[in-house]
């Protein structure tokens, strides 16, 4: 079966070689039992390993059925060991966490078998040696002498002509190990079996060869107990040969494509088995391998999140209030081309759009600061005004302390407005502390937001939320500031009547959209502007003042019909006043807060100060008219105006006229809505999709148009910000190769097992590279999971963040972790295929 001509090996170091098997000449048969003995370092396991194509030879040859194996390269050799040698260990080679079963498949899969067949087969091999009902135990369980039949069993299996047996009775008592070399002798019978023994005595009644190697030479090779066995050994290694020879031919003849193919995939096949079983039955291993995933794929993601959220230097940039005093980064201002106004069903068709929360039709209201909870909002104060701009005081004609110089001359020149003096106390200022609730109109939510009542239609009309729904239908106090639109100092103040009760809890109150127009008219730059105190002798007005116009919903006696000339055209020409305009029937009512500058009667170089008083009496009002799409024109209308001795205690700049003016020249409508979308994230996607859906629209990020210059500490913290994160994350390469490799380590000796019994080194890093892959995609998807999760239950900072993982962040991620994995892997195989070389 095997034959050794002039075989030489040597081994070789940085200073010498050293000669381990020198001029050996050895022939081996079937029905062989052969024990080859010496001293310890006498060679006699390098010449197992060679025999058994574990280790090369460097001079001579051997011959295998009599063909030669100088031309073998390290496949033919896998094959060799797979298909013609069955090896008994002194340390078993068995893999402890598989089962006494799962040894014996393992050993079956690698040589092709098919799983049940392998079963099969194993438990007729287990029953053979001893083994049957220890099937379920697990290797490392069994005793010294139930571990060496094991890997006997093994080696029977495989059902090679050929079994090793290296100092199979090294490790057991003499009990046991002379059960083993019973064992082998028995099997000679059928089989070439040849064993390295340091004990030859416990053998020699049982083998029929002794081989004694000494330094590398064979020094006796003589047949014993020959009388005890009946042996032929008569060979036919022509037959052999042919075999071999036709077995060789046939193989070529089927290395095609197809053969190929079918070869990757049951490789494949068994290295999913394999990494599979390592896992089923190493599960505290592969949680550990798990964890270690789990903290650098969470570590990835987090870092990633950081960079993608940097990208946009947005946050490094002065914020501008200007314009739009309301920072909301998810605001988008949307406005038509050609200036038309929204309706419903351009809400309607925003509200669809991916990632638009809501959308609110009147986008300017949103700009300005509500307050409604005293204490925490706002609260009052008494005494002097202060001049910081955080206090509104609401002057009072019994205030024989104020500031005002003008007060004792006018305390009885006034009255106030029904529902204002209970509103008004001596000396009271009122103190707006937190400015973090601006406007939304009604048009954001709809009935079904509600769990009581009715959504707002009139200007004194809100909807709020509140655990207890009997709110509705009280009335609370409501302010109202708009410092981009009234300035600093201008306030106003409402009644209102809450007629609705929010199913879900938010600090967000919701207006009727009239009370939102009209609030926010004068961002238009509509012109209102009230002449007064005409003074005949130089023919012209001693003041003039522009104010914003309201109307109440409550005490709208403002106009009288019968009076009004606007609408006729020949009584208009008729009855015209060059001073004072056209007479309209409407009367207005000033704030007791107002202070108007005068020029001095005949002379334009002096001014004093007045207040309301002024005003009183017949006016010219002046309005600048707007064409049918809102946008102002040239033109203006002069209308005689009655500012009546009733008067408000909204702050100075606020008129209050009749409904029926109001309306005339102020539409119940806007120009320009708010969409408000989930993240800011989205903010170019949502804009794209805005002006996809119509090519009138054109939106703008509120936030963005509102950035200056770059603040030099947040741009100093970006950088550092994105310093870190990509630190981090190069970290975390250099750590998962160090340690995940040092974590691999502990399977190597699985590894060299599977080797031994005949597995492909290429299968074997194919279980390795399955096994981590399979443990970094299973940690990769539950951060995922998990992380979206966070974010549903309601985690700001997770939000933010998911917010940025679009489809090719979240590949970025993946690949990241995947190319992070596969680096570990192949360094770590590189290392495996080293020791095996080296071993």
């Amino acid at each position: 079966m095997i034959r050794l001509e002039n075989i030489y090996k040597y081994y070789y170091s940085e200073s010498s070689v050293t000669q381990a098997l020198r001029n050996v000449n050895l022939e081996f048969s079937k029905g062989e039992f052969v024990a080859i003995t010496g001293e310890s370092g006498s060679g006699k396991t390098t010449l197992l390993n060679v025999i058994s194509g574990i280790d090369t030879y460097d001079e001579g040859e051997m011959y295998v059925n009599g063909q030669p194996t100088f031309h073998y390269d390290d496949d033919d050799w896998e094959e060799y060991r797979r298909d013609k040698i069955g090896f008994v260990f002194q340390n078993y080679n068995l893999i402890g966490h598989y089962t006494v079963l799962d040894n014996m498949i393992s050993a079956l899969l690698i040589l092709g078998v098919g799983e049940k067949k392998a079963e099969k087969k194993a438990l007729k091999y287990l029953e053979k040696v001893g083994l049957k009902g220890f099937e379920k135990s697990r290797a490392s369980k069994l005793s010294s002498g139930q571990k060496q039949r094991l890997a006997i069993a093994r080696a029977l299996a495989k059902e090679t002509d050929i079994i090793m047996a290296d100092e199979p009775t090294g490790n057991l008592d003499s009990e046991t190990g002379l059960q083993i070399i019973k064992l082998l002798a028995e099997l000679s019978k059928e089989k070439l079996v040849i064993m390295v023994s340091h004990n030859y005595e416990q053998a020699q009644d049982y083998v029929t060869r002794k081989v004694k190697i000494h330094d590398g030479e064979i020094v006796l090779d003589v047949a014993v107990n020959t009388d005890k066995r009946i042996n032929d050994k008569a060979e036919q290694p022509s037959d052999d040969k042919n075999a071999d020879a036709g077995e060789k031919l046939r193989n070529q003849s089927k290395n095609t494509q197809a053969d190929l193919n079918q070869k990757r995939k049951e490789e494949n096949s068994i290295a999913r088995y394999f990494a599979w079983k390592n896992f089923s039955t190493q599960k505290l291993r592969g949680l550990l391998f798990i964890v270690f995933f789990m903290v650098v794929s969470t570590a990835s993601f987090l870092f990633l999140g950081q960079i993608y959220s940097n990208i946009d230097d947005s946050s490094t940039k002065k914020y501008d209030d200007s314009v739009y005093y309301n920072g909301d980064k998810t605001r988008i201002s949307v406005r038509k081309k050609d200036g038309t106004s929204f309706n419903k069903s351009d809400i309607e068709k925003l509200n669809k759009i991916k990632y638009v929360k809501n959308t609110d039709i009147c986008d300017k209201a949103d700009d300005i600061n509500y307050y409604c909870e005293e204490g925490k909002d706002y609260k009052y104060s008494y005494g002097a005004v202060e001049s910081d701009g955080s206090s509104y005081g609401a002057l009072d004609p019994d205030d024989s302390s104020s500031s005002y110089s003008i007060r004792k001359q006018s305390e009885n020149n006034w009255t106030f407005a029904k529902g204002i003096k209970k509103a008004v106390k001596q000396d009271m200022n009122v103190n707006f502390i937190k400015k973090n609730k601006f406007m939304r109109s009604v048009s954001c939510i709809t009935k079904s937001d509600l769990v009581k009542g009715r959504l707002p239609k009139k200007n004194n009309e809100v909807v709020v939320y509140s655990k207890d729904s009997s709110v509705v239908g009280t009335t609370k106090r409501f302010y109202f500031t708009a410092k981009n639109i009234w300035g600093m100092d201008g306030y106003y103040y409402e009644d209102m009547k809450i007629t609705g009760c929010l199913k879900e809890e938010t600090e967000q109150a919701y207006f009727a959209e009239s009370l939102c127009n009209m609030l926010s008219s004068s961002a238009d730059g509509a012109k209102f502007k009230i002449d007064f105190m005409y003074d005949t002798k130089t023919d012209s007005y001693q003041g003039s003042y522009k104010l914003i116009p309201i109307y109440s919903e409550t005490r709208d006696n403002l106009y009288d019909s019968s009076v009004d000339m606007t609408e006729d055209e020949d009584t208009k020409d008729r009855d015209y006043d060059y001073r004072n305009g056209v007479p309209s029937g409407e009367k207005a009512r000033a704030s007791c807060n107002t202070q108007v500058t005068l020029n001095n009667l005949g002379t334009y170089d002096e001014t004093y100060d007045e207040d309301a008083t002024a005003m009183m009496g017949t006016d010219r009002l002046t309005i600048t008219k707007k064409d049918k799409h809102g946008e102002l024109t040239g033109e203006s209308d002069k209308l005689v105006l009655e500012v009546t001795k009733e008067v408000t205690d909204y702050s100075d700049r606020f008129i209050e006229i009749s409904k029926h003016l109001y309306y005339k020249y102020f539409k119940n409508e806007s120009n320009q809505a708010a969409v408000y979308i989930s993240n800011y994230a989205k903010t170019d996607k949502v804009i794209k999709s805005i002006e996809k859906l119509d090519k009138n629209y054109e939106a703008v990020s509120a936030y963005r148009i509102s950035l200056g210059e770059y603040n030099d500490e947040k741009v100093s913290e970006r950088l550092v910000t994105l310093g870190i994160a990509l630190g981090v994350l190069l970290m975390l390469i250099i750590l998962e190769i160090f340690i995940l490799r040092s974590l691999m380590k502990i399977k190597i000796k699985d590894y060299f097992v599977l080797k031994f019994i005949g597995m492909k080194l290429n299968t074997i890093n194919k279980i390795s590279i399955m096994e981590m892959f399979s443990y970094c995609a299973v940690t990769i998807v539950f951060v995922i999971v998990a992380a979206n999760i966070i974010a549903l239950c309601g985690s700001s900072v997770m939000i933010d963040m998911l917010a940025y993982y679009t489809i090719p962040f979240y590949l970025v991620f993946i690949v990241y972790n995947l190319i992070l994995c596969g680096v570990t892997v192949k360094a770590f195989n590189k290392l495996l295929v080293q020791r095996m070389i080296k071993n």
